[in-house]
Order: C-alpha cells, then sequence, then structure tokens
C-alpha cells in the first residue's frame, strides 16, 4: 500500500506488513503465493502494533509543530512552535488503516486527510524559498530558489522582553511605513513582514549595531530587528506565505548519532 504526499510517495514493505500480522510469515505468503506456505491462510491483525506504525509511519510528513531542519551549517533542529507546516488527521488516519488492514486487500494507494496544509505536502514543505534565522548566530538567510538572495545580521529580542522564541511561521502581511505601538514604545519602519501575531520582521532606524550579543541587553521586544538595506530588499522581494524558520540550536538543537 502507497501514501501520496504531493509529488511523493511512500511505500509500506511486505516485511512491515508482516509485522503486523501474528506470524510474518502468513502474510509473506498471502502476498506472494509463489513463496512456501498455503496460499488459503487465515491471520490477525494487532491493532496495537496498526496504529503505532501508521503513526510512525506519517509522522515525518506531519510537520505542524514537529518540524525537523538541517539549518545553513548543517546542524539539525527539532522546532515544536508556530503555525505553519502539515497537520495530518492522524486520528482518521488510525481508523482508515485498522479497517484497510483488516479488509484483505492487498493494495491501495491513499492521500492522508490535512487539517492543515503547508505550501507543499512533500517532506520538504517549505520548498526552496523561505527565510532562516537563527538566534544564536543573529543572522539571518533568506532563499529564493535555492538560492541566497540575502544574508544579513539581525538583531533579536533581548533577554528582558523574554527574548525570542524558536517558531516555524510565515509572512502574512507586509506593510510599509508603519507605526509599531506598545506599552513603552511608538516606532517607525519602513517596511513591516509580519510573520506571527505581533511578531516581525523589519527596519529599524534606532539602531546601528546588529549582531553578535547586542540582543542580550539591547535587542528587541520580540520582533527580528533588521538594516534597512536588506530589509528593503527582502521587503520587496518576499511574498504573503512565504515560510519562516526561527531557530536556536542551543534550545532545539538534535544529537545526531
Amino acid at each position: 500500500m502507497t501514501y501520496v504526499f504531493g509529488k511523493e510517495s511512500k511505500r509500506i514493505s511486505k516485511r512491515e506488513w508482516a509485522e503486523l500480522m501474528n506470524t510474518g510469515s502468513e502474510l509473506i505468503t498471502r502476498i506472494n503465493p509463489d513463496m512456501k506456505g498455503s496460499e488459503s491462510i487465515n491471520y490477525t491483525i494487532d491493532e496495537n502494533k496498526a496504529v503505532a506504525f501508521i503513526d510512525e509511519f506519517l509522522d515525518e510528513y506531519n510537520t505542524y509543530n514537529n518540524r525537523y531542519f538541517r539549518g545553513h551549517n548543517g546542524s539539525l533542529v527539532h522546532v515544536t512552535k508556530g503555525n505553519y507546516g502539515n497537520k495530518l488527521d492522524i486520528k482518521r488516519e488510525e481508523n482508515w488503516f485498522k479497517e484497510f488492514v483488516n479488509s484483505g486487500l492487498d493494495y491501495a494507494t491513499r492521500t492522508p486527510v490535512y487539517i492543515i496544509e503547508a505550501k507543499h505536502r512533500e517532506k520538504n514543505d517549505f520548498g526552496d524559498t523561505f527565510i532562516e534565522v537563527s538566534l544564536d548566530e543573529q543572522y539571518m538567510w533568506y532563499y529564493v530558489d535555492g538560492e541566497i538572495y540575502v544574508e544579513t545580521p539581525i538583531t533579536s529580542g533581548s533577554y528582558a522582553h523574554g527574548g525570542t522564541d524558536p517558531r516555524v511561521v510565515y509572512v502574512y502581511t507586509k506593510i510599509p511605513n508603519k507605526w509599531l505601538t506598545g506599552p513603552t514604545w511608538h516606532s517607525f519602519v519602513k517596511y513591516w513582514v509580519a510573520i506571527q501575531g505581533a511578531i516581525g520582521i523589519h527596519d529599524a532606524s534606532w539602531r546601528s549595531v546588529y549582531g553578535g550579543d547586542e540582543y542580550k541587553y539591547n535587542g528587541s521586544h520580540g520582533c527580528i530587528n533588521t538594516p534597512a538595506e536588506a530589509m528593503k530588499k527582502i521587503y520587496d522581494k518576499v511574498e504573503i506565505g512565504t515560510p519562516v524558520i526561527v531557530y536556536s540550536i542551543e534550545k532545539n538543537g538534535v544529537e545526531e548519532k
């Protein structure tokens, strides 16, 4: 049986099928009568195994708040917050799969049911146009069609204001010449690119230093402050819906074996 995810597909192997049965050899015989054994068999499905199997099988395509991402330097991170990704209806898939394995059918092609859809259904649901923000390095890369279009130092949220949370989000609006207003600030920016709620990427005319440790004690209220020249290029090019991943190796790094 084969699951289809956009332009990609993933097949359940004979051995994986066999492991769901009480006796693995029985399933292999059922699939391929040329193998040794009777063509007429009795078998039962372990439904608990079936549910656990399909959950794991679909996991790498269920990216909403479950994002594994390899950054520009090759480091692997796991980000579990945000509002971008593919969210599969796992309960419906579990129920469908239990019915299928008990049906006696040998083959099916299935497109999963989605609760939330990203721009792409493939494992890489970012595609090759997205924004990467490393909080550790205080640096940002904007990729267009797989190539770096803009790279720049940034300044993120200060310790005093709780920092900037790692998250996987997307550009949901962009506005020129906007006033940003809060309890203690009223600041004008030329280029506002909103990525989640009141958090955005924008220029900061009041700031002359970016990158390094500046963010720790003189950072933003959570936004990604960006030099004006780089910000203009991003603003002019970026499209609504562009994915944005904000991460920290310290907080989100995955130790690989």
